[in-house]
């Protein structure tokens, strides 16, 4: 998974920054922390119930894993996000990790 990863600081624990602003830190895959909203972590939610829960019924909970593991590949790979200056997570990730390579 590249652009999503449970588990906030690490131990799985979501904490909150300072300032009772309601931004919580979260991991993203191989890179440091990142702040991210709530308000885009409620998007994410509702595009992956609108395009994969609900719109398809799955028999088994492999069933559903399945469709999840999917969604978020398709996400991460095929995806343009704005906030990522319309590139996919992936390529998002990549390049903030030849960035902080160089």
């Amino acid at each position: 998974m590249v652009g999503l990863r449970a588990g906030v600081d690490g131990s799985g624990s979501a904490t909150k920054s300072g300032g009772g602003s309601g931004v919580r830190r979260c991991q993203v895959a191989g890179l440091t922390r990142r702040r991210v909203r709530p308000q885009v972590r409620e998007r994410w939610i509702r595009t992956l119930k609108d395009q994969c829960l609900w719109a398809q019924l799955h028999d088994t909970v492999d069933e559903l894993r399945q469709a999840v593991a999917g969604f978020i590949d398709r996400y991460n790979s095929s995806w343009p996000i704005q906030r990522h200056g319309h590139r996919t997570p992936r390529e998002a990730y990549q390049a903030a990790r030849s960035a902080r390579a160089a």
